[in-house]
Order: structure tokens, then sequence, then C-alpha cells
């Protein structure tokens, strides 16, 4: 068991560069919680996930940041139980530095970023933000630490459903883990928009590519 364990912990610290990788994780995950601070404000949607804990966060009066906190250590636990493999120092950082994030800014920037402003005004604002959450979500994938247990679930899904040779599709199943937290946010309140559809749509493929990208510059 002490083997295991200690074999288990060598694979978190077993990376090129390991401090660079971590650094680029926090800031990534920060810059994702003013990302979505600044979705929610202009009126774009947010995505799923925290379309989801943003409206049970409102429902509650309980700050996102223990929202997301509590929801991502429930499913952290499956993820344990089953793909231990998929979690690292990388999942620590989304778990709780998003949300977290979203509520420092929030705190900080107060009513810097416009709340829903005229349709010129948040095209301006959401062009730099949209840039900003795609290049941050990229480049906390492409530092391989760990990935998120929102993230894992579907993963775990698919392999389940296809242990015994049956195809279905990756995409699929993650379209309709996505549609299920969205549904959820909608039911509960939450900044459901064109962000949000555009996480369940396409953005999946296009993080891949931009990550392919960060992974070659962070060789």
């Amino acid at each position: 068991m002490k083997d295991a364990l200690r074999q288990y912990f060598r694979g978190w610290v077993d990376h090129p560069h390991l401090g660079r990788r971590i650094a680029i994780a926090v800031v990534s995950t920060v810059m994702m919680g003013l990302c979505v601070l600044a979705f929610e404000r202009l009126d774009v949607g947010t995505d799923p996930f925290s379309c989801a804990c943003i409206g049970l966060s409102n429902l509650l009066g309980i700050d996102l940041g223990h929202v997301e906190a509590v929801v991502h250590t429930v499913t952290l636990l499956i993820v344990l139980a089953v793909a231990k493999d998929m979690f690292g120092f990388g999942s620590l950082a989304n778990m709780f530095l998003v949300g977290y994030a979203h509520d420092f800014f929030k705190w900080a920037l107060g009513d810097l970023i416009p709340a829903a402003p005229p349709l010129l005004p948040r095209i301006l604002l959401f062009i730099p933000f949209a840039a900003l959450f795609l290049v941050s979500v990229s480049s906390y994938v492409a530092v391989e630490l760990g990935t998120s247990p929102y993230d894992a679930a579907p993963i775990i899904i698919h392999r389940k459903l296809t242990a015994g040779g049956r195809q279905v599709s990756s995409v699929a199943v993650r379209i309709a883990w996505d549609l299920l937290f969205t549904l959820v946010g909608l039911a509960l309140g939450g900044p459901a928009g064109a962000v949000t559809a555009a996480c369940v749509v396409f953005l999946g493929p296009l993080i891949q590519r931009i990550s392919a990208l960060m992974k070659r510059l962070l060789g």
C-alpha cells in the first residue's frame, strides 16, 4: 500500500519544469474566475458548471467559491474511487481557485465591469475576456497536472459505457454532461447564454487545438 501511494504521488511531481507548470495552472485558473465574473456581468452566459454553481450560490446566498468547492469535492470522491490517475496539482487549482477568484474579483472590481451593457460595449468587452478565457483554459489543459473533477466525470462515464466494447461517442457523453449542468443552471436561475451554448457545442475541440500549441511552447 505504501509503495502504491508513493508511486501515485510520484506521478504528481514527475513532470519537466514542474514549478513553471504549477504557476501556469494557478494563474490560468485565477484568470478563469475573472472571465466567469465578466461573462456573468455582461449577461452572455457562463460555462455550464459555473452556470449551475452560480444558480445554486444565488439561491442559497453562499459565495460561489464555497459552492464550487463542495460540488467539486463530492465529484472528486467518485473520481478518486475509479480513476485517481486523473487527479493532480491542477485538479486542486481548478477545484478551489476559479470560484474563489470569481468572488475576489467581484469584491475588488465592484462595478468596473458593467452589468448587462448595451450591445456594442458588451461585444467590445466580451471579445478580450473570451480570448483570455480560451487561453487560460487551454494553458491549464496543456500543463497536464490533472483534470478537474467536473471534466473527469464524463471521461469516466465514457470509459464505463465502452468497457464492454460498446461504441459510444466521447463527444456525445461530454455534450450530455454539459447539457445536464446547463439545465440544472437554468432551473436554479443561473446565467445561461451564448457562452454556455458555445461551451456545450464546440468549445472542447477549439481548446484541444489551442492547448496542443501551448504544449509545444511549454516544451
